[in-house]
């Protein structure tokens, strides 16, 4: 077994290493992606697809992967993008959402390719959205969910979009979201030309003060398509989190017509990948070297198979990311995986358990085989009896999910056991 005084002697050595740990494998790639953002010299993606303990209960993995993270001494760098058109109301990023009310679908005038973008909900469909004028785009963050210090800068930047025919124009603001509302920034207005073409417009602003604060659309003078947004912090190493998708009670292997195998094979890998290309952008843009690691966690719904069929369809799953990155221009080096069979059910061996422990065995062996690749073992990484005494889970009766304190918790220790952050 590999231990984390390893890891930190070898990662001095500038050579790659791969192992089991007992608590899940370590890949050098990975593990020297991460303490590079730790130490603050890079940055560090991570788009999240799996059942429902991706997004459950406004938490699960997605918020407790940077959370635990930021508990190891690592910062979180950005919200993640969030298209406009998801989420009406709600988040899928750590505190930053988005609030209109407009309806979402193609619209006229806006450009004819996002018409793709449109056709599926997960997996970024409604990723854009137009807002006629008096609609305001709104997004919400809190700085101490950063964990941030006042006086940071952070930079709003946000996709827009020409017309055919008939442009608009709008301006970005930045200001405090509770009284008395204080604008820290304000861009010059910004037109929508006539034309076909896709845009980044950015405002930076600094946050004196630990307060919530609002970013976005402050008045259109005429209809404008909006994409995907994010707030980053500027000069700060980190990891951040990102949806792409979360299927509750959906089964990743099997016979069923719901495998998420299955429905995966139907979605635009153009789309997909395009999406993943705007975190790479975005990660250049800021200056460093592009990496992306992608997230999958399923298992509590797929009992009804063996290991060797999940086995197979993870690889599927991972080799259609694969393409999906290498279509959007991305290079092969720059994506990386991490796999999660869901976490321990009980301590009696029951066929809950019994599954999970294959799958977590299955993720260890792809880890183990192919570059690039990590993974947390969830079964050795507690116990059922210490997750109730630590309310890690969100009641005795359910422990097919974790409470938000449960998928922190276990994600600090992972990243400890596994990559010895």
């Amino acid at each position: 077994m590999i231990k984390a005084t390893d890891i930190a002697r070898w990662r001095l050595t500038k050579k790659s290493y791969k192992g089991n740990t007992g608590y899940g494998v370590v890949d050098s790639w990975v593990a020297d992606a991460l303490a590079a953002a730790k130490a603050g010299l890079g940055l560090v993606d991570l788009p999240l697809v799996g059942d429902s303990n991706t997004t459950v209960n406004s938490s699960g993995w997605l918020a407790g992967l940077p959370l635990g993270f930021r508990d190891r001494g690592g910062k979180i760098y950005s919200t993640g993008l969030v298209g406009a058109g998801m989420a009406v109301g709600s988040g899928f990023a750590i505190q930053h959402w988005t609030a209109f009310s407009t309806a979402i679908g193609a619209q006229s005038g806006a450009p004819a390719n996002l018409d793709d973008e449109l056709t599926q909900f997960q997996l970024h469909g409604y990723a854009y959205i137009t807002a006629p004028a008096g609609i305001i785009k709104r997004n919400r963050i809190f700085p101490d969910v950063f964990g941030a210090a006042n006086g940071e800068t952070w930079r709003y930047w946000m996709e827009y979009g020409d017309f055919a025919a008939g442009g608009g124009s709008f301006v970005l603001r930045a200001q405090l979201d509770i009284s008395p509302y204080t604008v820290r920034a304000e861009s010059p207005s910004i037109v929508c030309n006539v034309g076909d073409n896709t845009k980044l417009a950015y405002l930076d602003f600094t946050v004196p003060t630990q307060d919530a604060h609002a970013v976005g659309i402050t008045s259109a003078a005429a209809n404008v398509w909006l994409g995907y947004s994010s707030i980053d912090r500027l000069n700060i190493g980190g990891i951040c989190t990102h949806f792409l998708a979360s299927y509750g009670g959906w089964l990743l292997t099997g016979s069923s017509a719901t495998s998420f195998l299955k429905l995966l094979k139907t979605y635009s890998q153009t789309r997909v990948g395009a999406f993943l290309a705007r975190i790479r952008r975005k990660q250049m843009l800021m200056g460093y070297a592009p990496k992306i690691i992608v997230v999958q966690i399923w298992g509590a719904n797929d009992t009804s198979v063996g290991k060797i069929e999940f086995k197979a369809n993870l690889l599927e799953c991972m080799e259609w990311f694969r393409g999906a990155y290498a279509l959007a221009g991305g290079q092969e080096e720059e994506l990386g995986f991490l796999l999660m069979a869901d976490h321990r059910y009980d301590d009696v061996g029951s066929a809950f358990q019994l599954a999970r422990e294959a799958f977590s065995a299955a993720c260890d062996e792809i880890a183990l085989s192919i570059p690039r690749v990590a993974s947390f073992n969830l079964q050795t990484m507690f116990t059922a009896a210490e997750g109730d005494a630590n309310g890690w889970y969100p009641s005795p009766a359910d422990h097919s999910h974790l409470s938000a304190t449960g998928y922190r918790a276990l994600a600090d220790r992972s990243f400890q056991r596994v990559f010895g952050l």
